[in-house]
């Protein structure tokens, strides 16, 4: 969809997430599914520009390390193991970035 198309290319210029959802009227929830939606395709998305100011490397690479050793990408056993250190939407985009990197 058209929509579809207009998120890959505003991630593709780094545009930050919140105006993404803005101009297509979504909740960043919403926009997260739709991502997930368009990784799930086989399409990679880089949202290292996002994730970078959301969260530190040492932070991603834990959070990375747990999705790469994880038995499923499950975000309730994420927030488990995280003991709700972080915010549903940081392990939904982390879990999108390793899904863009390694599972694809």
């Amino acid at each position: 969809s058209s929509n579809k198309v207009h998120i890959i290319q505003n991630i593709d210029k780094r545009l930050p997430l919140e105006s993404i959802a803005k101009a297509k009227n979504l909740t960043l929830a919403t926009l997260i599914d739709e991502m997930e939606t368009i990784v799930m395709s086989g399409t990679k998305l880089d949202l290292s520009y996002h994730l970078d100011d959301l969260l530190d490397s040492d932070t991603q690479d834990e959070i990375m390390d747990y999705f790469r050793n994880a038995d499923n990408d499950s975000l309730e056993a994420a927030n488990d193991e995280f003991g709700g250190d972080y915010s549903e939407d940081e392990l939904r985009l982390m879990r999108l970035r390793f899904m863009s990197e390694v599972a694809n």
